[in-house]
């Protein structure tokens, strides 16, 4: 990998890492009714969403790496319920440790390798699987993409002002 692919790689990550903490950093400001909100079509609640997408990035350090910060075994398709009642401080220390992670693996990571999961295993999906390490370097990006969007919407539905989360909004941060 060139060393301007490796830097882009990176650069990706640090704004998701940017991302996922301020979003959590706005919703420490939020009380608990308010993290629990859910409108139809979300599929869960603000506190809900933060700690999937952050279990989540654990999942992806652990695919990708083999190393597990708090699990032995994953199981992707629910989040323990001891992450969903974590303090929101708690949660951000462990998106600013999963999103460092994630920076420091990877532009280091080989994309072609390649991981087949079967229902059994610990993926969400009901069917034979077949992914690569650059789908989950792709995946954990567009994840937290995802559901930041669903907080912001819920936020707007509480009447709760949040900046924009977009990478325009990242550079303006680091000017």
């Amino acid at each position: 990998m060139t060393d301007f692919s490796a830097k882009s790689i990176d650069k990706m990550f640090e704004y998701n890492l940017w991302a996922n903490t301020t979003i959590i950093k706005l919703c420490q400001q939020l009380d608990d009714e308010q993290l629990a909100f859910e409108i139809d079509g979300a599929h869960g609640g603000i506190r809900q969403f933060l700690a999937h997408m952050i279990f989540a990035e654990s999942y992806y350090i652990w695919t990708l790496t083999g190393t597990s910060f708090w699990e032995d075994n994953f199981n992707l398709a629910k989040v323990p319920r001891e992450w969903v009642e974590l303090p929101l401080e708690t949660l951000l220390d462990r998106a600013q440790l999963t999103g460092n992670k994630l920076i420091e693996v990877a532009s280091k990571t080989n994309p072609d390798v390649r991981h087949d999961a079967t229902p059994d295993d610990a993926t969400p999906f009901p069917y034979d699987f077949t992914f690569f390490n650059w789908s989950i370097l792709a995946q954990a990006v567009s994840h937290g993409v995802e559901h930041r969007t669903h907080i912001k919407v819920l936020l707007s539905q509480l009447g709760v002002e949040h900046i924009d989360f977009s990478v325009w909004s990242y550079m303006h941060t680091l000017q």
